[in-house]
């Protein structure tokens, strides 16, 4: 065959194949540490402050309802999430560059929300 013209299409460099050994092992730590703390505030606030406030008879309806409530916010936070960052997306020599401001101020603005709310309820006792 004959020699083609254009040029060879250049990939992204993977970040993890040029990360230095030492932060190549923080990142599954920071995973582990991320997942741990996404864990403990969802059973906390998705469920003991939730069987903590309600009287005991409709606990189980409570954890329902809060545990509804938590995967239509997951899923309202992935689709503005996308909105936001396919917004901020530029294309820079033929690949597309991300601007995450947006999609964090949203992430941000969201984790301040979630303290004052639990903060609102922190001391309240059941009727029971």
């Amino acid at each position: 065959g004959s020699a083609s013209a254009t040029e060879p299409v250049q990939r992204p460099v993977s970040m993890r194949a040029s990360a230095p050994a030492e932060e190549a092992s923080a990142e599954p730590m920071s995973m582990v540490f991320f997942g741990i703390a996404l864990g403990v505030l969802m059973v906390y606030l998705g469920g003991l402050m939730a069987v903590d406030i309600c009287s005991k008879e409709v606990s189980g309806s409570v954890l329902g309802i809060v545990g509804l409530a938590s995967y239509i916010g997951a899923g309202l936070q992935d689709v503005i999430s996308g909105w936001l960052i396919e917004d901020g997306k530029t294309m820079v020599d033929g690949q597309a560059v991300y601007n995450f401001d947006a999609a964090g101020m949203l992430w941000i603005g969201a984790a301040m929300v979630s303290v004052v709310l639990a903060a609102l309820v922190w001391n309240v006792k059941s009727p029971d």
